[in-house]
């Protein structure tokens, strides 16, 4: 998949990443930019409870 073309990832989330990642396994060599709103780079964020989100649990115990 050689090319000398761009691509723009927009979302910086774990899944911007992985597929950044996939295209650099897959042999793209081309520019890759990654859009986000942090300046931070992706990292992973665990999910929220989603017994907390239905009001299972108290915020302090997720």
């Amino acid at each position: 998949m050689a090319s000398a073309s761009t691509i723009a990832i927009v979302g910086a989330s774990l899944t911007g990443q992985s597929a950044a990642a996939t295209l650099r396994e897959e042999g793209f060599d081309g520019r890759v930019v990654l859009v986000g709103a942090e300046p931070q780079l992706p990292y992973d964020r665990p999910p929220l409870s989603k017994n907390y989100l239905r009001g299972g649990m108290p915020f302090e115990k997720t």
